[in-house]
């Protein structure tokens, strides 16, 4: 069972949504190879169009910080604060409990 959750919150700046978009589809096709790399995906707010959202599922808290301490990583948050992101925030969070109506707990 997957038990941490990354989530990225990010402001774009005015016309890079796609940009974004499109290199946050070449990290995931990376992740795939990724040890403990569960799964991810993105969502736009409806409220704030520059508003993104991605969620990752990661196996464990070691994984997770190989991967944020990685220089592929590091490069990628440079880059993006660069010319992408007017600002963003990284939470991490470990799950106590998950719920399924396919799980008995």
């Amino acid at each position: 069972m997957a038990d941490v959750v990354v989530l990225l919150e990010v402001t774009l700046l005015e016309g890079q949504k796609d940009g974004f978009l499109a290199k946050a589809e070449q990290i995931q096709s990376h992740l795939a190879h990724v040890p403990g790399f569960v799964r991810a995906e993105r969502f736009q707010s409806v409220s704030e169009p520059n508003k993104v959202l991605s969620l990752s599922v990661w196996k464990d808290n070691e994984s997770v910080k190989a991967f944020l301490t990685s220089e592929e990583h590091r490069k990628a948050q440079r880059e993006s604060m660069e010319g992408v992101f007017s600002d963003y925030r990284i939470t991490v969070a470990s799950a106590d409990r998950v719920f399924s109506p396919h799980e008995h707990h």
